[in-house]
């Protein structure tokens, strides 16, 4: 058996041992048992001899001074994840850009194949109409006019105007 002093305020016990709690007697002595009943346990009397002997709480500027001190390091932690997060949208923004031309070469190429088609379809169905111009302008302008999607989707299933309009919300 081995004797430890204990602070008579604090009475600890893990709970996770076999031993049965131990008492204290009347000069302060506890009875410590050792063995297999002890595994797993904590030491408790170093927490004890931390609670007991830690002298006086420290003076109410060290804490605001600790206070003070961890707000700093928690700003400046801030103030650098938010550079990082602006150089990553920068460089994100960057990529969109760069990519931009290639996705509008893209849906340009997509715009003139369904017009083709679309004309072609219009030649076969107004082929008796007499007097008929098959692609004629309809804003008398030389501009380019970009095509409505009811003008690119006039010849084509409902279903396929709605996916364009709606998307994914369509499924949703």
């Amino acid at each position: 058996m081995i004797y430890r002093t204990l602070c008579p305020v604090f009475t600890l016990h893990c709970g996770a041992c076999t031993a049965s709690p131990v008492r204290v007697s009347a000069s302060g002595l506890e009875v410590v048992q050792t063995g297999q009943e002890r595994l797993g346990c904590y030491d408790d009397t170093a927490l004890q001899t931390l609670l007991c002997d830690s002298g006086p709480p420290p003076p109410g500027y060290t804490l605001f001074g600790i206070g003070i001190g961890v707000m700093l390091f928690g700003y400046w932690r801030l103030f650098k994840w938010n550079r990082e997060r602006r150089r990553l949208q920068i460089e994100e923004l960057e990529a969109r850009i760069a990519l931009l031309p290639l996705l509008q070469a893209e849906q340009d190429r997509r715009t003139l194949r369904m017009l083709r088609e679309n004309l072609e379809e219009e030649a076969k169905i107004m082929k008796d109409v007499p007097g008929w111009k098959v692609g004629e302008n309809a804003f008398h302008t030389d501009r380019w006019v970009p095509p409505t999607n009811e003008e690119l989707f006039n010849l084509r299933p409902q279903e396929q105007l709605l996916h364009k309009k709606f998307g994914f919300q369509w499924y949703v």
